[in-house]
């Protein structure tokens, strides 16, 4: 838990360090348990092309869009991945709960061939 902490915590950061004005400054020095709507369980997190931090965990899949987190889709259960692709694509998954992929405001479940419903992979990448 604390890898996730201090990862996320240097994401958040890096992506404030261009940002010039004071109230930049005082949102890089905020504690991870000040921000609204953390998830229990956070497992992973991942950074997207707009900047967004997806974050996966045992309530499902959440967005940090730089002032709050907010859960993402229906709950899907445990999440213990997050992938993110060069077009913006975000996937997240686990090993019984399955494959999910961001589509618009929804998670649409990623299903393997012949359609067919299977649990998820251990992980998930883009090429």
């Amino acid at each position: 838990m604390r890898r996730f902490i201090l990862i996320l915590s240097i994401l958040i950061g890096s992506s404030w360090l261009g940002a010039r004005d004071a109230g930049a400054a005082g949102r890089m020095g905020r504690h991870m348990e000040d921000i609204p709507g953390m998830p229990v369980g956070m497992t992973d997190v991942g950074q997207d092309t707009t900047g967004y931090l997806w974050l996966s965990s045992s309530e499902g899949l959440s967005r940090y869009d730089g002032f709050e987190i907010r859960p993402w889709g229906e709950v899907a259960g445990r999440l213990t991945y997050v992938e993110t692709g060069p077009q913006g694509q975000v996937l997240a998954g686990d090993d019984r709960t399955g494959l999910y992929e961001v589509d618009g405001p929804a998670l649409r479940r990623v299903k393997g061939p012949g359609s067919v419903a299977r649990p998820g992979p251990l992980h998930a990448i883009y090429d």
